[in-house]
């Protein structure tokens, strides 16, 4: 079961990974926007942020709540977001690395189109970032890996409308910086 949803996982990721990438942190608008009638002073500070923690599998986010209310984490791995009205949404999961696969070797051996139909693309020793557009829609992904054999790796997926993208700037490159593992304990030790 587990090898089914990384599979379904990964699918999600890699599907998703279908145009022209884009991150908060290097194109420098993190201006407010009227865009689509999001309105960012509803999540400017930190009024409405919350904490997500998977108690399974120590992922931690910060979030929204204000903005992603509706929440679904009936999967051990991972628990889904989305706004109301459904436009936007959020997945926190953990996948495990039993590849011992490095972010580089992950996005190498994952990623199904050409690297240069991505125009923001991050990868260090420690996690990758990508984003892009696809269906009218602005896609960004990171995944944090545990720098131990068979360690988890962290994750992120964020999917909005592209024509909000400025508007959701400032919120992805929050959630993306707050993205990190808590060390779980197994029971028993």
């Amino acid at each position: 079961m587990r090898h089914v949803l990384a599979c379904a996982l990964t699918t999600l990721l890699v599907g998703a990974t279908l145009s022209v990438p884009s991150d908060a942190r290097h194109r420098g608008h993190h201006n407010r926007s009227e865009s689509a009638g999001l309105a960012l002073g509803s999540f400017d500070g930190p009024e409405g942020w919350s904490r997500y923690v998977s108690p399974e599998t120590g992922t931690v986010v910060e979030y929204p709540a204000n903005v992603f209310s509706d929440r679904d984490d009936s999967s051990e791995r991972e628990a889904r977001f989305r706004t109301p009205d459904s436009r936007a949404k959020m997945s926190v999961y953990s996948l495990p690395n039993d590849e011992r696969e490095t972010p580089r070797s992950y996005i190498n051996r994952h990623l199904r189109i050409d690297r240069s139909r991505l125009t923001y693309e991050r990868i260090t020793d420690k996690f990758f970032a990508i984003s892009g557009t696809r269906d009218d829609l602005t896609f960004y992904s990171r995944c944090n890996f545990v720098p131990k054999p068979n360690g988890t790796m962290h994750c992120v997926y964020l999917e909005y409308p592209e024509r909000e993208e400025r508007a959701w700037d400032g919120i992805v490159t929050r959630i993306s910086r707050s993205l990190r593992a808590l060390e779980v304990k197994a029971e028993g030790r």
